[in-house]
């Protein structure tokens, strides 16, 4: 508000300020909800702004140039390789679903273990170790992710980059290409990137899990792209009738 200090200070002099009329209570309402209602409007458009900002910068990306069947087929094939053998080609993305209290938490502490300590995964599978592997947690507090964490004995800790959500699962609004493009830059230079899970980010953004968990993985999709071809996803799902929608959404059974 506007008080008579404000008008003094902008060289009002006493003249003037009798002069004004005093406002009405009705007064006083209308113009307090008139000015939130045009600070609203000037956060819409820095909003609106930012994803112009960031689309701009996707549209950034070039389209890839079309080739002919000739010509792709007179490439040299290579041969396939894989992060974890058998399991997960490399610069795929792999989603886990299993029923609750399955062991899916266990076995991506295995995971992230053998993915920077070296080794093979379950003790069965080969494993091409990586130099920085980003946890996205959106379920475990603090507390309970650093238990579990100390618990899982991996030695090359500094390599594994933790991000506890519970509390701020909002803020990982990956459909909002600002937002996105904001998430890009803090899991920079990752290698791996383990979002567990995204249940709460569906709950959070007020998405359902039978029609929008497609727009969230292709938000992930798009995040992954800001980095190296190298870079890979590990989804894990908190329910298997959601994760059989998501595979529905995005055929993400293994690819």
């Amino acid at each position: 508000m506007f008080s008579g200090a404000d008008a003094v200070n902008a060289g009002a002099s006493d003249a003037h300020i009798k002069a004004l009329t005093a406002l009405s209570a009705d007064e006083i309402q209308a113009l307090t909800i008139r000015a939130a209602a045009m600070l609203e409007g000037t956060k819409t458009r820095v909003r609106e702004m930012g994803r112009r900002i960031a689309a701009e910068r996707d549209a950034a990306v070039p389209a890839p140039d079309p080739v002919s069947l000739a010509a792709l087929l007179d490439e040299p094939d290579e041969g396939a390789t894989y992060r974890v053998g058998q399991l997960w080609p490399t610069a795929g993305r792999v989603l886990l679903a299993a029923p609750f209290k399955s062991g899916k938490s266990t076995l991506i502490g295995n995971l992230i273990r053998v993915l920077v300590d070296g080794g093979q995964f379950l003790d069965r599978f080969e494993v091409r170790s990586v130099g920085k592997v980003v946890l996205i947690d959106t379920e475990l507090d603090r507390r309970t992710l650093r238990r579990w964490l100390r618990a899982q004995g991996i030695r090359n800790a500094a390599a594994v980059t933790v991000m506890p959500l519970r509390g701020a699962v909002s803020s990982f609004d990956i459909t909002d290409p600002t937002t996105r493009s904001e998430w890009a830059q803090s899991i920079a230079g990752a290698d791996v990137v383990i979002l567990d899970c995204l249940r709460p980010v569906l709950d959070a953004l007020g998405l359902s899990e039978d029609k929008d968990a497609g727009r969230v993985l292709v938000g992930f999709d798009a995040l992954l792209a800001h980095g190296p071809p190298e870079r890979a996803g590990t989804r894990r799902l908190a329910a298997a009738r959601l994760a059989r929608r998501a595979v529905e959404d995005r055929s993400w059974r293994r690819r």
